[in-house]
């Protein structure tokens, strides 16, 4: 109740300063009739106030039920991101494959290179052997 009639009173003083675009008249009797004018304005700015709350409040259940619906697309949206999760893990696991291939294939190299040093050094054995 304090609101509203805090608003009212705003409201009147708006419309108060708004006559004569916002000046007080210099003739008493002009200023009189301004602020008078304003009074009577009172009333049907009241009413275009409550038309207009009234309205609103009507809106509300409207607004409430657009607030309280699920989303149209929430369940695809669910299914994408579980799809997602499995990707992700699918590809997580096909990596893993390729990097114990890479793995191997460097131990392969490695063990390649070691026979490579011993061929090398059974060949200079067997030079040395034969120069003997």
């Amino acid at each position: 109740m304090v609101l509203s009639l805090r608003i009212i009173v705003s409201l009147f003083i708006l419309k108060t300063i708004s006559y004569n675009s916002g000046r007080l008249a210099n003739d008493p009797k002009l200023a009189w009739r301004n602020f008078f004018k304003a009074l009577e304005r009172m009333p049907n700015v009241l009413e275009a106030h409550e038309k207009a709350l009234q309205d609103i409040k009507e809106k509300i259940p409207s607004f409430e039920q657009t607030v309280q619906r699920t989303w149209k697309k929430e369940d695809e949206l669910i299914s994408l991101k579980e799809e997602i999760t499995a990707l992700d893990k699918s590809l997580a696991e096909s990596l893993q494959p390729q990097e114990d291939e890479k793995e191997q294939e460097l131990q392969i190299q490695q063990s390649i290179q070691e026979i490579e040093v011993r061929l090398g050094e059974v060949q200079e054995q067997t030079r040395r052997g034969i120069r003997l």
